[in-house]
């Protein structure tokens, strides 16, 4: 999903895996309703 869609809020968790991120990405209301999209972040130095 391109920003000039749609940008509603974003969220940053710290998650020991991709797919612990998922499964709390899959918990959000906004899931249900739309689209929720999970993104690495590489923290620089």
């Amino acid at each position: 999903m391109e920003a000039k869609e749609q940008l509603a809020g974003y969220l940053l968790v710290d998650c020991a895996t991709p797919e612990r991120a998922v499964e709390i990405a899959a918990a959000l209301p906004d899931a249900r309703l739309g689209a929720v999209e999970v993104r690495p972040v590489v923290a620089g130095g």
